[in-house]
Order: C-alpha cells, then sequence, then structure tokens
C-alpha cells in the first residue's frame, strides 16, 4: 500500500512509481504491473528471480522513491466527446441537486474539467478517475441497488470519481452522458486501437468536452466508418504530491 485513504495525491503517487519502475533495473524481471488507487500489483517471473530476492530489490527500490515535492509524469490529453443529460444521462439532475448546482453548471463543470485516470478496472478498458482541480469536483452517492445494464459508453459518476464505462455492464455510478466513441476494441476498426484494444492508460488526463445529438449522430458514424481520429496530446504533467497542479505542457 502506498498509503492510508483514497484522495488524489496517493493516486499521483501511486502513478509515479508504477512509471519509475517500468523504467527501474526491476523492471527485467517484470512481466505486468496493475496500478490501484492505493497499491501496485506486480507480476514477476519466478523463474528468473525468488520471491524473496524481489521482495528485497523492491524495498531497495522504495528508499529512492521520494514520497513528497514535485514529480513530472508522462501524461497525454486525452479528449472525448460526451453528450450530457437526457435518456443518454438520466442521471444528471441527481447529481446537480446533490451539489446545489444547476444542471448548466453540473455540465459545465464536468465538461471542462481535468479527469486524472488513475485505474484501469473491474471490466476491460474501464478508465476510473479523479478531479485535478479541487474547485471543480462534483460528489454523488452510487446506486443503493446497482443496476444490472449500463450501456457501453456511458460516463457515470460515484463519490467524486469519473468511471468511462467501456463495455456494456453492470453499474452503480450515477448517469451523467454518453460517448459515441469506444474506448475498448477488441476488434480495431480504428487507428487508434492498432497498438492495444484499452484507449486509455494510468497517468493520461481526460477531458469530456460537452456536444450536442446532431454532433453524437455524426461521431457515431464516422466511427462506424472507420473515420474517426481521437484528439490525442502527448504531454507531460508536473505536479507536486500534496495536490497543487502546477503545469501541464508538451515535452
Amino acid at each position: 500500500m502506498l498509503g492510508d485513504s483514497v484522495n488524489l495525491k496517493t493516486v499521483l503517487r501511486v502513478v509515479d512509481v508504477d512509471h519509475r519502475l517500468v523504467e527501474s533495473e526491476l523492471s527485467g524481471y517484470i512481466v505486468e504491473t496493475t496500478p490501484t488507487w492505493g497499491s501496485i500489483l506486480i507480476h514477476f517471473d519466478i523463474d528468473r528471480i525468488s520471491p524473496g530476492d524481489f521482495g528485497e530489490r523492491l524495498d531497495q527500490f522504495m528508499v529512492g522513491v521520494e514520497a513528497s515535492g514535485p514529480l513530472t509524469l508522462n501524461s497525454r490529453l486525452v479528449t472525448l466527446p460526451v453528450l450530457y443529460a437526457g435518456a443518454v444521462g438520466p442521471d444528471l439532475e441527481v447529481v446537480a441537486a446533490a451539489n446545489g448546482l444547476s444542471t448548466e453548471e453540473t455540465i459545465r463543470r464536468l465538461a471542462v474539467g481535468t479527469h486524472f485516470v488513475g485505474m484501469i478496472s473491474f471490466i476491460p478498458g474501464q478508465a476510473n478517475c479523479m478531479w485535478l482541480e479541487p474547485e471543480l469536483v462534483l460528489t454523488a452517492p452510487k446506486y443503493a441497488q446497482p443496476r444490472t445494464y449500463t450501456p457501453e459508453g456511458t460516463v457515470g459518476l460515484g463519490g467524486s470519481s469519473i468511471a468511462v464505462y467501456s463495455v456494456a455492464s453492470p453499474g452503480g455510478f450515477q448517469m451523467v452522458g454518453r460517448m459515441p466513441v469506444p474506448t475498448y476494441s477488441p476488434h480495431p476498426i480504428l487507428p487508434a486501437f492498432e497498438s492495444s484494444p484499452i484507449l486509455l492508460r494510468v497517468g493520461d488526463r481526460l477531458r469530456l468536452k460537452s456536444i450536442d445529438r446532431d454532433e453524437y449522430e455524426a461521431i457515431a458514424q464516422a466511427v462506424r466508418e472507420g473515420t474517426y481520429r481521437y484528439e490525442i496530446e502527448e504531454s507531460t504533467l508536473t505536479v507536486d504530491v500534496g495536490v497543487q497542479v502546477m503545469s501541464g505542457g508538451s515535452p
């Protein structure tokens, strides 16, 4: 565990440690890492190193990792189109009421906020995110009894976490909108999925820009035709572990 509670400070540190692990001398023994809100699951090759030796080397590695101060992460800025409210976002009014806001202001915060991907979880390609700007954060209770069905592309809010539903699945987050573009594609028809069936990565930043119904239908048609191109900017993010965002830009 890298933190005692789920918050942005812990998530940023987890992502930093995960990136450092992949670039460290331990990388030759590591098969895969799975970062979560507060910890990292490490799969390593026991044919190459014993659990005891790996544990000792991991302890030595962690001694050199700063627990505070500024850090710089490779962090893509990914902009995804979202149609908010109505039939595709039936819980938007619930979220607005829970925060004492109008539906217009609720959509504005969702659309202009920067959502940091801290975990890919539960279902293939599902990104769970936290706001980087504390003044924009929205919170809402989860469903008392989870839904049995959530459409693919749904954007949900549970607590203060945004979830992007990559496939149709059960779910308990408040449904605020829906994307006309996939974030998981095991049989890719779009160039963004040529290297991986999962679009979003831990450490990415999301902008969930608001679109209208006509734009939604036009983008959905472009996806079906294989002509849609995602807005993805390769960049870096400099932060401090005290959660203050300092800068972000192209490397």
